[in-house]
């Protein structure tokens, strides 16, 4: 139960949010267990965000997902994710972020898993 947040402060247009998806879809394959059958994505362009004391274009990227995960596999995600959002978006890996989230709480079809 995987879910990235991506939030930018550049304009990310139809064409490129489904290259993300796609990409993504692939990518969270990295963690064990996890595929883009489970996966939700939440893309947030446009955002007043500001880098290094400017309004420099720059990239969060928020992972969340239920169980744990390894440091190799977050490390291998972290080099991939970095890779495909700054080629597709244009911005520079030293200003993207990623961060990561892991509970052994998380609900769906209003029950919680166990």
């Amino acid at each position: 139960m995987p879910y990235i947040t991506i939030t930018t402060n550049k304009t990310i247009d139809k064409v490129l949010e489904l290259e993300l998806k796609k990409g993504l879809g692939e990518l969270i394959e990295i963690f064990n267990g996890k595929t883009e059958k489970w996966l939700m994505l939440n893309i947030n362009d446009n955002m007043r965000m500001w880098f290094n004391g400017s309004k420099e274009e720059c990239v969060m990227i928020g992972v969340e997902v239920y169980g744990n995960m390894t440091d190799k596999e977050s490390g291998a995600f972290t080099t991939q994710v970095t890779d495909l959002v700054g080629s597709k978006l244009c911005i520079d890996k030293d200003k993207i972020y990623v961060k990561y989230f892991q509970t052994d709480k998380w609900g769906w079809n209003g029950n919680n898993f166990n």
